[in-house]
C-alpha cells in the first residue's frame, strides 16, 4: 500500500502501547520487532474460511461466465488495490497464448481505466472483468471455474484471498514479497513466483500448467481438508494459551 508520511511515527505508537501481538505472518513479527526490539508476538497461520459454501460443478459455473472447458483460467479476485500487482498479471498475458482465460472479481479502489486501457492492449487474450464487490453467497461461483487463484502481491503481509482459496482446494501462485509465500511448498500446496516481471509470471503460469502440477497440489489440499482439523478452533486454542502463559494475571 502507499505509505503516508506519519506511518511510521503511528505504527511506533500503536507497537508501544500493547502487551502482546497475536500477528498471522512471521513478516509483520519483524515489522513489529523493528519497532520494538522487545515486544512478545506469536505467528499463528490465517485458518480457512468456511462461511463461502462448497465447490460447485465446475463446468456449470464456467458455463454461466462464457468460459470453455478447456480453457485455462487464472482467477484474481478481491478488491483491487495498486499494490495487488493486477497491472503485473495483465501484461504477463502478452507473453502467454490464447488457451489462458484472467478471471478478475472485485471492486476497484483507485483508477479502473488504466486496467480497461491494458485489457484492449491485449491480442487474443480472454478478460473477463467483474468490477463489483462479490457477496458472499457468489463467491464460490469464482473459485468453482478457476484453475489456480494468482496473488502477484507487490508488497503485502498475508491475504484473506490465499485463505479462501485453500477453503476451495484452488491452488495458489503468491508472490514472495511479505508473508504470502509462508508456509507454501512450490509444487506441494501451492506455487511461489520467483520473479514479478510479466514475462516471468508468465513462464511461471506456463510452468504450473505442465505435468498435472495442478492436479498434485489440488490431491494435497483436498487431503488437508478431509483431515477434519478445526483451524479455527486450533487457532483460538493457540492464541488463549498464548496469553495465558506471557500474561498469567490477566
Amino acid at each position: 500500500m502507499k505509505k503516508r508520511f506519519f506511518d511510521q511515527k503511528m505504527n511506533q505508537w500503536f507497537v508501544n502501547h500493547f502487551d502482546l501481538f497475536i500477528v498471522l505472518s512471521e513478516k509483520v513479527r519483524q515489522d513489529v520487532l523493528s519497532y520494538n526490539p522487545k515486544a512478545i508476538c506469536k505467528v499463528i497461520g490465517h485458518p480457512k474460511y468456511e462461511q463461502f459454501g462448497v465447490l460447485k460443478d465446475r463446468q456449470s459455473q464456467r458455463n454461466k461466465l462464457g468460459i470453455d472447458k478447456s480453457e485455462k483460467v487464472l482467477l484474481f479476485f478481491g478488491l483491487v488495490r495498486d499494490y495487488k500487482g493486477l497491472d503485473l498479471l495483465i501484461d504477463s498475458f502478452d507473453f502467454l497464448d490464447d488457451s489462458y482465460v484472467l478471471l478478475i472479481a472485485g471492486e476497484v479502489y483507485g483508477d479502473k481505466r488504466k486496467y480497461i486501457e491494458q485489457i484492449e492492449k491485449l491480442k487474443g487474450n480472454k478478460v473477463i472483468f467483474h468490477d463489483t464487490f462479490i457477496p458472499d453467497e457468489d463467491v464460490s461461483n469464482y473459485f468453482s471455474a478457476a484453475d489456480c487463484c494468482v496473488l502477484p502481491y507487490k508488497n503485502g503481509t498475508q491475504s484473506g484471498i490465499q485463505a479462501i482459496a485453500n477453503s476451495f482446494q484452488v491452488p495458489v501462485l503468491v508472490s514472495k514479497n511479505g508473508g504470502l509465500h509462508e508456509g507454501v511448498v512450490d509444487g506441494e500446496n501451492g506455487f511461489v513466483l520467483e520473479s514479478l516481471d510479466p514475462e516471468g509470471i508468465a513462464s511461471k503460469i506456463d510452468h504450473v500448467f505442465t505435468g498435472g502440477k495442478l492436479q498434485i497440489v489440488r490431491d494435497n489440499l483436498q487431503r488437508q481438508q478431509s483431515s477434519n482439523l478445526d483451524e479455527w478452533s486450533v487457532f483460538a486454542d493457540e492464541l488463549l494459551n498464548f496469553i495465558s502463559v506471557k500474561n498469567p494475571n490477566r
